[in-house]
């Protein structure tokens, strides 16, 4: 693999990770796993055999060489290093040992380290060493000319693992990153203090004075990072001009978006707020190296501001998270089929909107009506509420048979991405929703679920699926193997890499 042909801008490589999964989608592919086909030894040599007379033969005992034997050998195979331990040739020396070329000599280094790091994963995939690439990484990164391949990543995010955007826009990406050979930094600006009581009704203004003043430190130390990954904003109801002063104007960004945030500040009834915030958004967006959506929506947002770089990259969950039965989709109970719905009190008044039609429903003894995560809001209506955590969510999930996302048709509900839908999806259920934003691209009408516009299109839509266990499974394998097509981690986190390096690069030519 000679210079100018593994650079990341055409880093394709890492799509080898996303997942090939069958029908069932429970054989997931993970960064350092073993394909099937692959059978070569780790670190074994083949005995060899020795004649010593007729029909005499001795045999010398297999050698296992050492995993930093191995991982020498790779890495000097493409850097073209001298077989000489602890040496490592600088930029100069490398420059110097290679044919003419119109790339710079850190460029051509920087080239060969991509190399090297391309040919360390893809043998750490066949033997099942990922370990390797995290050591190499650590190597890599002592030289500066490699800053652009082995760069310090900071994550600043909204919230820790409480928040739903946070864990599953940034955090389950996390080990992705690690063997990619990234340098991790992860700041939640809320606490899962902070998340807990909103969930309970009350909000401590002591922990968003504590959140803030954490943030400011955090961002004026972080001059050593490469990029900010920044969800959404890095001070919410404070202008942009601080964000760019504090952090923003000295280190290159990228903002992620899984809501239309912005219109919390532009269609805000104080006209003093829209004056002085409303174009927050947009001005971060320009400045921003690249601006990732979770829907069209809010790509489209913006691309109208100006932003640099737009790519859409969908909400995801993780296939060894939501891993199917045995027996297939769905719940397949021999009980009351169970209508059910997931969120939280933010939420709550979408589900609230159906309730009077899901307890007529429930009257009549053909289904039952279950809720996640709203414990005082579905109770009151006589429905069965089941407490929230991340670790029983899947299995709460699965005791549904169908799922459902109502919401009402507004600028900020179209911002949305569709978490629900690809929950119950993933969980291999039929699923009804409001054809509001990415939802009606997420279901497939008749297909996958329904897309129910009136209150009489509800009703109908879950008494068809109510009254039809086939339909049900039909419709689950269907979602189920969309959810494996586009809406898993597996398939979602190499493009996401891909798009971290660009990014570096594309800074780097933007600032020359």
């Amino acid at each position: 693999m000679g210079p100018g042909t593994a650079t990341p801008a055409n880093a394709s490589w890492l799509r080898g990770w996303s997942a090939k999964s069958g029908p069932s989608g429970n054989q997931v592919c993970r960064p350092g796993d073993r394909p099937s086909h692959v059978t070569q030894r780790d670190g074994e040599s083949h005995a060899r055999q020795h004649h010593g007379g007729p029909g005499c033969q001795r045999q010398v005992p297999r050698q296992r060489h050492s995993s930093e034997t191995l991982l020498n050998r790779e890495i000097r195979t493409a850097l073209r290093c001298p077989r000489r331990s602890n040496h490592w040739p600088t930029a100069s020396e490398f420059r110097g040992s290679q044919p003419k070329s119109g790339l710079s000599g850190s460029q051509v280094w920087r080239d060969h380290l991509v190399s090297a790091f391309q040919r360390l994963v893809l043998a750490s995939r066949r033997r099942d060493t990922s370990g390797e690439v995290l050591i190499f990484a650590r190597l890599a990164r002592k030289s500066r000319a490699a800053k652009q391949v082995f760069m310090k990543l900071h994550l600043l995010l909204r919230y820790d693992r409480l928040g739903a955007s946070s864990r599953m826009r940034s955090l389950q990406y996390i080990q992705w990153f690690e063997a990619a050979g990234l340098s991790l930094v992860v700041s939640p600006l809320f606490s899962d203090a902070y998340v807990s009581g909103l969930q309970a009704g009350s909000r401590s203004l002591g922990e968003v004075a504590r959140a803030y003043w954490s943030r400011l430190g955090t961002l004026m130390r972080a001059d050593d990072s490469d990029l900010f990954w920044i969800e959404k904003e890095l001070l919410p109801w404070l202008p942009a001009s601080w964000e760019m002063a504090l952090a923003l104007n000295r280190v290159p960004y990228i903002l992620d978006y899984d809501d239309a945030v912005y219109h919390v500040y532009d269609s805000h009834r104080s006209k003093t707020v829209r004056k002085v915030l409303g174009s927050k958004h947009t001005l971060l967006m320009q400045r921003a190296t690249l601006v990732i959506a979770g829907n069209e929506y809010l790509a489209s947002k913006a691309r109208r501001s100006g932003a640099r770089r737009v790519e859409i990259v969908p909400t995801a969950i993780d296939l060894n998270r939501y891993l199917l039965s045995p027996t297939g989709v769905g719940r397949g109970s021999a009980t009351l089929p169970v209508i059910g719905w997931i969120g939280q009190r933010s939420t709550a008044a979408f589900f609230e909107s159906l309730a009077p039609m899901l307890q007529r429903l429930q009257s009549s003894g053909r289904c039952l009506v279950r809720a996640i995560g709203i414990e005082s809001e579905a109770t009151k209506f006589g429905f069965e509420a089941v407490p929230w955590s991340e670790e029983t969510e899947v299995e709460s999930l699965k005791s549904f048979d169908i799922g459902i996302m109502p919401l009402s048709d507004g600028p900020f509900e179209r911002g949305k991405c569709g978490y629900k839908l690809i929950q119950y999806m993933a969980c291999g259920l039929p699923v009804v929703a409001s054809p509001v934003g990415v939802n009606a691209q997420i279901v497939e009408h008749g297909v996958s679920g329904f897309l129910a516009d009136t209150a009489a299109d509800w009703e109908a839509y879950l008494g068809a699926l109510i009254d039809d266990a086939q339909l049900r499974r039909t419709m689950g394998a269907v979602g189920r193997a969309k959810v494996e097509r586009s809406y898993c981690v597996q398939v979602t986190a190499p493009r996401v890499i891909e798009l971290l390096l660009q990014a570096v690069q594309e800074d780097a030519r933007h600032s020359k």
